[in-house]
């Protein structure tokens, strides 16, 4: 019987793409929307998203990310300009007094994001050595690889377009993205979810009941997670979840990454790595299935 391939999974924004560079302008026009929906002048709502932000820095552990209905806290906020926005806009609404409705916040939230992450898709910056890992990844037929990303299939196909243009050699993978794969999604009622993970330095659980991303990766996998290997730049959305399931993951950093997510995974031994820069993913997707155990 032939064995069953392996499968590869990358997250794609942050993962592929220089998150902080890339979301810049992001920030700049989501921030101009907040004032308008505030009634705030512009520069004093500028300034005070800008001292949210900072506060974020100073005190990364104090500030999550809260999404769904009702508001669950499911990652760090400080890791990049799409999560940031989260707590920044739900303190500029406390203060303004508006859209006090958790239901109202988080559709406009939804529509903000999708508004102004097109700027990501119009300009994207690609992380060093992304084309490499990606064109090296297409020539493995050992290998089954898929992007699976919170945003749109759509956007992401056009970034990796973008790419392809750019450099040649990775059109091959626009077929592959999944799309809306709800990472942030938390399903209380889940009865095989894995349970939550209490780590030093996080004063709150790392919650993984992520049911549908669960269901987007057991079914790449049939799942058997144990020949999965998932590529991320946010421990807590990308990997928990399928570390948990056995997978084996990768995290690459990002400027704000928080140490407690670094401490974890340097504790999980061969079936964990964080990568600075993209060109050691190769190295440990190709480590042997033994020496991963």
């Amino acid at each position: 019987m032939t064995a069953a391939r392996r499968v590869v999974v990358l997250d794609f924004d942050g993962t592929m793409t220089d998150a902080e560079k890339e979301g810049a302008p992001f920030f700049d026009g989501y921030v101009a929307d907040l004032a308008t929906l505030t009634g705030g002048a512009a520069a004093d709502v500028r300034a005070r998203a800008e001292a949210l932000r900072d506060a974020m820095f100073a005190n990364p552990t104090a500030y999550a990310a809260e999404m769904g209905r009702p508001p669950e806290k499911v990652a760090p906020a400080v890791v990049d300009p799409y999560l940031r926005m989260t707590p920044i806009a739900r303190q500029l609404y406390d203060e303004h007094g508006v859209l006090r409705d958790a239901g109202d916040r988080d559709r406009v939230g939804t529509l903000l994001y999708n508004r102004h992450y097109l700027t990501t898709v119009e300009h994207p910056v690609f992380r060093k050595g992304a084309g490499d890992l990606l064109r090296a990844l297409g020539r493995r037929t050992d290998l089954d690889v898929w992007v699976v990303t919170n945003s749109g299939t759509d956007h992401v196909a056009s970034k990796i377009d973008r790419l392809d243009a750019l450099e040649g050699g990775v059109a091959w993978l626009r077929p592959r993205v999944k799309g809306f794969a709800g990472k942030f999604k938390i399903d209380r009622a889940w009865p095989e979810a894995p349970p939550d993970l209490t780590l030093p330095g996080l004063p709150r659980p790392i919650l993984r009941q992520r049911h549908h991303y669960h269901g987007i990766l057991a079914g790449l996998c049939d799942g058997d997670f144990r020949r999965v290997t998932v590529i991320g730049d946010i421990f807590e959305l990308d990997l928990s979840l399928p570390e948990a399931m056995g997978a084996r993951v990768g995290l690459v950093k990002g400027p704000y990454t928080p140490a407690y997510e670094l401490a974890y995974l340097r504790e999980r031994g061969p079936r964990a790595a964080i990568f600075d820069e993209l060109d050691a993913v190769m190295d440990f997707i190709d480590l042997p299935t033994d020496a991963a155990a």
